[in-house]
């Protein structure tokens, strides 16, 4: 026959007849074996806990050298992973919230503890921490892991950008024909066509090592006024080719007098481009509306309404991960990585906005953000 698993307890307790109630009820209950060191003393429950590994402690919170929440704190802070279920003569219910809330597993009000209570006390206090531990852990390794891909990624998308770049400006010249005429004439066709597939894909890897600093917090912002009436106009004639290509009309809906944001530049117009070129991908026939306006909140609202296939409700939060892309008969007549929108809604947290998407399937989306008050240059004014 096996022998029960012994489990060493930790007993902090400084009075003589709880003591020897403990062992007692310790010793009366057949389903383990426990092996008992009792301190009397903070000082001598810490030293001990030093010296030997427990798998549980059974704290007094009243001892000749502490008192209350802070005996349960020092023995936590001398030791994180220890199980611990408090033993108290007080029956007061917010203190034992407030020691469950400070990490202890149990609170035992002395004189209502039996054998069957104390065993199950310490047995659960033991699973508990256990399962905590292995929740941080898993949650510690997750972290870890997140970081190490988004360090990765930034390394990998500059390594390829350097290459991606030459080819991009010897193609060029190339394609120009600077240094004499291609024969056959062919090979220019050709040529442009690398040129564009290397401008696309360093596009991609630009915003892949963009997301990749955003999640792993090495990006930065570079701020300063910026006019968002000036930005939606250079935005929409960066757009204008493509949306005529498809039928489109781009108007913009600007609040007179708008006045500037304290924002990067850069990071504006690489949220409103993408937010623009999505409406434009996804919108068959019909207009594009941008606004811009400082709600009564005091915050800049800037909007992009399309006329285009929509989103389920149920699809939102996908579109907004990284690489998240929708997979239906309109979506994959397109090209894209699914970078866009959530290097947006990045980007927009990181100026401490908030970026949210209102669809339905088949009547259109509107993408709204929000950028804070204290953002809003109020005392100027700009186109």
């Amino acid at each position: 026959m096996t022998e029960p698993h012994s489990i060493s307890v930790l007993l902090v307790e400084d009075n003589p007849g709880d003591v020897r109630l403990a062992r007692e009820m310790l010793r009366d209950c057949g389903q383990a074996r426990y092996k008992l060191v009792v301190c009397g003393r903070l000082a001598e429950a810490l030293e001990a806990l030093d010296q030997d590994l427990f798998d549980v402690a059974l704290v007094d919170l009243s001892l000749p050298d502490s008192s209350g929440l802070e005996t349960l704190t020092r023995i936590q802070h001398a030791t994180p992973q220890l199980p611990i279920v408090i033993l108290s003569g007080l029956a007061d219910e917010q203190v034992a919230l407030n020691a469950v809330q400070l990490g202890a597993q149990d609170y035992i009000v002395k004189g209502h503890e039996h054998v069957d209570i104390m065993a199950r006390s310490i047995r659960y206090a033991i699973e508990r921490k256990r399962e905590h531990l292995n929740l941080a852990n898993a949650l510690k390794d997750a972290e870890l892991a997140s970081r190490s891909k988004s360090e990765f990624l930034a390394n990998m998308s500059h390594e390829l950008r350097t290459p991606l770049n030459a080819i991009i400006g010897f193609a060029e010249l190339i394609v120009n024909q600077t240094y004499g005429p291609i024969t056959p004439v062919k090979y220019v066709d050709y040529l442009s066509d690398i040129h564009d597939s290397a401008g696309h894909l360093l596009n991609i890897i630009n915003d892949i090592l963009d997301i990749a600093k955003i999640e792993s917090g090495t990006h930065s912002l570079s701020e300063s006024a910026v006019g968002m009436g000036e930005m939606v106009a250079v935005c929409s004639r960066l757009l204008a080719g493509r949306a005529k290509e498809r039928g489109l009309e781009l108007v913009a809906d600007l609040q007179p007098g708008l006045p500037p944001l304290y924002a990067d530049e850069c990071a504006v117009k690489q949220i409103l481009i993408n937010l623009l070129g999505n409406a434009v991908k996804f919108t068959a026939a019909g207009r594009i509306e941008i606004g811009v306006r400082v709600a009564r909140t005091g915050e800049m609202v800037m909007s992009i309404a399309d006329q285009g296939s929509g989103i389920d409700a149920d699809d939102i939060a996908t579109v907004l991960e990284p690489f998240g892309q929708l997979e239906d008969a309109f979506t994959r007549q397109h090209e894209g990585t699914g970078l866009g929108l959530p290097l947006s809604a990045r980007l927009v947290e990181a100026h401490g906005g908030t970026l949210a998407i209102e669809s339905e399937v088949g009547r259109g989306t509107t993408v709204i953000v929000r950028f804070p008050k204290d953002r809003v240059l109020t005392d100027r004014r700009a186109a």
